[in-house]
Protein backbone atom coordinates (compact mmCIF):
# COMPACT_ATOMS: atom_id res chain seq x y z
CA UNK A 1 0.00 0.00 0.00
CA UNK A 2 1.79 3.21 -1.09
CA UNK A 3 0.92 6.50 1.03
CA UNK A 4 -2.14 7.63 -1.08
CA UNK A 5 -3.70 4.82 -0.53
CA UNK A 6 -3.44 4.63 2.84
CA UNK A 7 -3.98 8.39 3.39
CA UNK A 8 -6.99 6.91 1.78
CA UNK A 9 -8.25 4.07 3.28
CA UNK A 10 -6.92 5.36 6.75
CA UNK A 11 -9.77 8.50 6.43
CA UNK A 12 -12.26 6.31 4.63
CA UNK A 13 -11.74 4.61 8.12
CA UNK A 14 -12.38 7.33 10.28
CA UNK A 15 -15.62 8.85 8.14
CA UNK A 16 -16.93 5.06 8.42
CA UNK A 17 -16.64 5.44 12.16
CA UNK A 18 -18.58 8.74 11.95
CA UNK A 19 -21.27 7.59 10.23
CA UNK A 20 -21.70 4.31 12.15
CA UNK A 21 -21.97 6.61 15.10
CA UNK A 22 -24.29 8.61 13.51
CA UNK A 23 -26.41 5.78 12.77
CA UNK A 24 -26.01 4.13 16.65
CA UNK A 25 -26.77 8.06 17.78
CA UNK A 26 -30.17 7.56 15.45
CA UNK A 27 -31.09 4.49 17.38
CA UNK A 28 -30.75 5.75 20.83
CA UNK A 29 -33.23 8.85 19.80
CA UNK A 30 -30.45 11.21 19.59
CA UNK A 31 -29.55 13.83 16.41
CA UNK A 32 -26.53 13.72 14.91
CA UNK A 33 -25.63 17.76 15.08
CA UNK A 34 -21.46 17.87 14.55
CA UNK A 35 -21.93 21.37 13.18
CA UNK A 36 -23.82 23.85 14.76
CA UNK A 37 -24.78 27.13 13.32
CA UNK A 38 -23.43 29.78 14.27
CA UNK A 39 -26.71 32.27 15.55
CA UNK A 40 -27.87 35.51 16.33
CA UNK A 41 -29.24 34.33 19.71
CA UNK A 42 -25.76 32.99 20.87
CA UNK A 43 -23.41 36.19 22.66
CA UNK A 44 -20.51 34.81 20.67
CA UNK A 45 -17.16 37.40 21.18
CA UNK A 46 -14.93 37.59 18.49
CA UNK A 47 -12.42 37.83 21.23
CA UNK A 48 -12.81 34.38 22.77
CA UNK A 49 -13.77 32.44 19.61
CA UNK A 50 -10.43 33.72 17.64
CA UNK A 51 -8.64 32.84 20.95
CA UNK A 52 -10.19 29.36 20.70
CA UNK A 53 -8.86 28.88 16.81
CA UNK A 54 -5.41 30.02 17.35
CA UNK A 55 -5.49 27.72 20.19
CA UNK A 56 -6.21 24.98 18.21
CA UNK A 57 -3.34 25.69 16.07
CA UNK A 58 -1.03 26.69 18.61
CA UNK A 59 -1.67 23.99 21.15
CA UNK A 60 -0.30 21.19 19.40
CA UNK A 61 3.31 22.65 18.47
CA UNK A 62 3.47 23.75 21.69
CA UNK A 63 2.94 20.34 23.61
CA UNK A 64 5.47 18.48 20.83
CA UNK A 65 8.32 21.71 20.83
CA UNK A 66 7.90 22.64 24.74
CA UNK A 67 9.82 19.69 26.08
CA UNK A 68 12.76 20.44 23.86
CA UNK A 69 13.22 24.27 24.16
CA UNK A 70 16.69 25.40 25.49
CA UNK A 71 15.22 29.10 27.24
CA UNK A 72 11.63 30.40 28.16
CA UNK A 73 11.32 32.34 24.54
CA UNK A 74 11.07 28.57 22.77
CA UNK A 75 8.46 26.98 24.92
CA UNK A 76 6.16 29.62 23.57
CA UNK A 77 7.42 29.86 20.35
CA UNK A 78 9.97 30.67 18.23
CA UNK A 79 9.97 27.12 17.00
CA UNK A 80 12.09 27.51 13.77
CA UNK A 81 14.51 25.05 14.65
CA UNK A 82 12.31 22.23 15.59
CA UNK A 83 9.97 23.08 12.69
CA UNK A 84 13.07 22.29 10.78
CA UNK A 85 13.94 18.98 12.30
CA UNK A 86 10.62 17.67 11.58
CA UNK A 87 10.25 14.54 9.10
CA UNK A 88 7.09 14.75 7.26
CA UNK A 89 5.74 11.20 5.20
CA UNK A 90 2.58 11.74 3.62
CA UNK A 91 1.37 8.33 5.34
CA UNK A 92 1.46 10.42 8.74
CA UNK A 93 -1.25 12.20 7.67
CA UNK A 94 -3.33 9.16 6.85
CA UNK A 95 -3.24 7.76 10.47
CA UNK A 96 -3.53 11.54 12.08
CA UNK A 97 -6.42 12.22 10.25
CA UNK A 98 -7.71 8.08 11.07
CA UNK A 99 -7.12 8.97 14.81
CA UNK A 100 -8.50 12.20 15.03
CA UNK A 101 -12.10 11.30 12.95
CA UNK A 102 -12.23 8.03 15.30
CA UNK A 103 -11.57 9.79 18.50
CA UNK A 104 -13.41 12.71 18.13
CA UNK A 105 -16.37 10.64 16.77
CA UNK A 106 -16.38 8.36 20.17
CA UNK A 107 -15.63 11.96 22.64
CA UNK A 108 -18.46 13.75 20.46
CA UNK A 109 -21.21 10.21 20.92
CA UNK A 110 -19.57 9.71 25.00
CA UNK A 111 -19.98 13.45 25.64
CA UNK A 112 -23.49 13.35 24.20
CA UNK A 113 -24.45 10.55 26.67
CA UNK A 114 -23.16 12.19 29.76
CA UNK A 115 -24.38 15.55 28.94
CA UNK A 116 -28.33 13.73 28.79
CA UNK A 117 -27.56 12.33 32.85
CA UNK A 118 -26.10 15.87 33.71
CA UNK A 119 -28.03 18.03 31.95
CA UNK A 120 -26.93 21.78 31.57
CA UNK A 121 -26.17 21.88 35.36
CA UNK A 122 -23.37 20.08 35.23
CA UNK A 123 -21.57 20.93 32.00
CA UNK A 124 -17.94 21.12 33.48
CA UNK A 125 -18.56 17.49 35.23
CA UNK A 126 -19.51 15.80 31.98
CA UNK A 127 -16.01 17.50 30.26
CA UNK A 128 -14.17 16.26 32.93
CA UNK A 129 -15.37 12.85 33.15
CA UNK A 130 -15.63 12.14 29.44
CA UNK A 131 -11.42 13.81 29.62
CA UNK A 132 -11.19 11.52 32.49
CA UNK A 133 -12.14 8.62 30.28
CA UNK A 134 -10.46 9.50 27.22
CA UNK A 135 -7.09 9.93 29.01
CA UNK A 136 -6.93 6.26 30.88
CA UNK A 137 -8.32 4.43 27.97
CA UNK A 138 -4.74 5.56 26.68
CA UNK A 139 -3.41 2.87 28.86
CA UNK A 140 -4.59 0.30 26.39
CA UNK A 141 -2.03 0.81 24.40
CA UNK A 142 0.37 -1.30 27.08
CA UNK A 143 -1.43 -4.06 25.07
CA UNK A 144 0.69 -3.26 22.00
CA UNK A 145 3.75 -3.43 23.92
CA UNK A 146 4.69 0.17 24.84
CA UNK A 147 6.37 0.52 28.46
CA UNK A 148 4.40 1.79 31.01
CA UNK A 149 6.06 5.15 31.88
CA UNK A 150 5.37 6.31 28.09
CA UNK A 151 1.97 5.39 28.25
CA UNK A 152 1.33 6.80 31.60
CA UNK A 153 3.04 10.01 30.14
CA UNK A 154 0.68 9.95 27.61
CA UNK A 155 -2.32 9.43 29.83
CA UNK A 156 -0.98 12.78 31.96
CA UNK A 157 -0.62 14.87 28.63
CA UNK A 158 -4.44 13.23 27.60
CA UNK A 159 -6.50 14.34 30.04
CA UNK A 160 -5.33 18.48 29.66
CA UNK A 161 -5.31 18.28 26.25
CA UNK A 162 -8.99 16.57 26.03
CA UNK A 163 -10.17 19.31 28.60
CA UNK A 164 -8.98 22.01 25.69
CA UNK A 165 -10.66 19.81 23.04
CA UNK A 166 -13.60 19.47 24.38
CA UNK A 167 -14.00 22.76 25.48
CA UNK A 168 -13.65 24.60 21.85
CA UNK A 169 -16.18 21.79 20.56
CA UNK A 170 -18.64 22.66 22.97
CA UNK A 171 -18.19 26.65 22.41
CA UNK A 172 -17.96 26.82 18.66
CA UNK A 173 -20.61 23.97 18.22
CA UNK A 174 -17.90 22.29 15.61
CA UNK A 175 -17.08 18.62 15.28
CA UNK A 176 -14.58 19.25 12.53
CA UNK A 177 -12.71 21.74 14.46
CA UNK A 178 -11.79 18.70 17.29
CA UNK A 179 -11.01 16.55 14.34
CA UNK A 180 -8.68 19.18 13.11
CA UNK A 181 -7.17 19.78 16.31
CA UNK A 182 -6.52 15.90 17.49
CA UNK A 183 -5.16 15.42 13.75
CA UNK A 184 -2.63 18.09 13.48
CA UNK A 185 -1.36 17.17 17.10
CA UNK A 186 -0.76 13.43 16.41
CA UNK A 187 0.29 14.48 12.37
CA UNK A 188 3.41 17.10 14.50
CA UNK A 189 3.69 13.67 16.93
CA UNK A 190 4.11 11.43 14.39
CA UNK A 191 6.64 14.16 12.45
CA UNK A 192 8.88 14.86 15.65
CA UNK A 193 9.46 10.84 16.80
CA UNK A 194 12.30 10.06 14.35
CA UNK A 195 13.16 13.49 14.36
CA UNK A 196 16.58 14.65 16.15
CA UNK A 197 14.97 16.89 18.92
CA UNK A 198 16.90 17.22 22.09
CA UNK A 199 15.60 17.32 26.10
CA UNK A 200 15.33 20.83 27.02
CA UNK A 201 16.06 23.15 30.16
CA UNK A 202 12.41 21.56 31.34
CA UNK A 203 12.22 17.78 32.53
CA UNK A 204 8.93 15.78 31.76
CA UNK A 205 7.32 16.62 34.75
CA UNK A 206 8.18 20.60 34.51
CA UNK A 207 6.80 20.72 31.10
CA UNK A 208 3.65 18.49 31.66
CA UNK A 209 2.70 20.76 34.63
CA UNK A 210 3.13 23.90 32.60
CA UNK A 211 1.08 22.01 29.93
CA UNK A 212 -1.34 21.22 32.40
CA UNK A 213 -1.68 24.41 33.94
CA UNK A 214 -2.02 26.28 30.58
CA UNK A 215 -4.83 23.98 29.69
CA UNK A 216 -6.63 24.40 32.81
CA UNK A 217 -7.01 27.95 32.64
CA UNK A 218 -8.42 27.92 29.14
CA UNK A 219 -11.01 25.34 30.31
CA UNK A 220 -11.77 27.42 32.95
CA UNK A 221 -11.47 30.89 30.64
CA UNK A 222 -14.44 29.27 28.39
CA UNK A 223 -16.41 27.77 31.36
CA UNK A 224 -17.45 31.27 32.55
CA UNK A 225 -18.49 34.71 31.66
CA UNK A 226 -20.43 35.02 28.55
CA UNK A 227 -18.45 32.04 26.97
CA UNK A 228 -20.53 29.52 29.56
CA UNK A 229 -23.62 31.14 28.16
CA UNK A 230 -22.31 30.31 24.77
CA UNK A 231 -21.42 26.52 25.73
CA UNK A 232 -25.01 26.18 27.81
CA UNK A 233 -26.71 27.01 24.78
CA UNK A 234 -25.10 24.90 22.65
CA UNK A 235 -25.15 22.12 25.21
CA UNK A 236 -28.99 22.45 24.71
CA UNK A 237 -29.22 22.69 21.15
CA UNK A 238 -27.31 19.72 21.23
CA UNK A 239 -29.96 17.82 23.26
CA UNK A 240 -32.49 19.21 20.87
Amino acid sequence: MNSVENVTFNSANGVLMLLLLALALKSWNYTWKPNLPTGKNKPYQLFSYLIALFFMIWFPFFTTFSPSAINWLEVFGNWGYALSQLNFELVYVGYALSVGLIEEGFRYGFILLLLSYFKTYSIAKAVILSSATFALLHFNNLFLGWNLTTVTKQVAFALPFSLVITAIYLYTGKLYFAIAMHSLNDLIVYMSHYSPLYQGFLNDFSSLMLQSLISILFFIFFMTGKRRQVIKQNVKDIML
